[in-house]
């Protein structure tokens, strides 16, 4: 893995709607809860599938939580699944990232119109978990089928 480059260009301070304070809920997607005004929680795929950033602290429930809106960060990636939820494949520089269940990225299966947030910029792993360098680009695109 190459080594970790901060060029976050924009982050934003909001609340944390969840307890966020175990490490391992660090550089995952976050998404904004309905039940406060500028509450954060991890993004949860289906149920909440745009999110607005990555997590770059580990706040407790109600406290500041930073979140990484636009730039280059890291997020924990997945190979175990794809936005389908199918058996997944490896993540490799330049694939388009969507949260998955748990607020880790998972690779936009190609010829799916899907909602991305970020895009790859190494190879992620090709079985399991772990945190590779991505670059968040601002708002929400959707991809075209093909």
């Amino acid at each position: 893995m190459a080594a970790y480059f901060d060029l976050g260009i924009a982050d934003g301070s909001f609340t944390a709607g969840e307890d966020l304070s175990a490490s391992s809920r660090q550089y995952r997607f976050v998404a904004l809860t309905t039940a406060s005004n500028n509450a954060v929680i991890l993004a949860a795929g289906a149920s909440l599938p745009v999110p607005i950033g990555v997590l770059q602290n580990s706040p407790c429930q109600f406290e500041e939580a930073q979140v990484r809106l636009l730039g280059a960060t890291k997020l924990l990636v997945s190979a175990s699944a794809d936005v389908n939820q199918t058996g997944g494949s490896p993540i490799y520089a330049g694939n388009w990232l969507i949260a998955g269940a748990c607020g880790a990225g998972i690779k936009v299966t190609p010829g799916t119109a899907s909602p991305a947030l970020a895009r790859a910029l190494e190879n992620g792993p090709t079985t399991g978990y772990a945190y590779i360098n991505v670059l968040l680009l601002p708002g929400a695109f959707q991809l075209s089928a093909s």
